[in-house]
């Protein structure tokens, strides 16, 4: 199944303690319910993801690896 990008930009994420980090060459699918994103997008944005046997975290490399985002899995997707 394929679906089309009708367009690609910047989200901006907010860090723990009010810092903003915009993550660039972020797609957008209208037709996909959910958001996805690709690890290599992550990586290229200066942030670290590390995959453990049921979830997985996501650290800002600039800031001693703090974490800012986990995602817990669920079948075959981390959510």
């Amino acid at each position: 199944m394929s679906h089309k990008v009708q367009g690609c930009g910047v989200i901006s994420v907010k860090l723990p303690h009010g810092q903003v980090k915009q993550i660039h060459n972020v797609m957008y699918v209208p037709s996909i319910k959910t958001n996805l994103i690709f690890v290599s997008t992550i990586v290229d944005n200066d942030l670290k993801v590390e995959f453990l046997k049921s979830q997985c975290v996501v650290k800002y490399i600039q800031y001693h690896y703090r974490i800012i985002a986990t995602g817990t899995k669920i079948g075959g997707l981390y959510k």
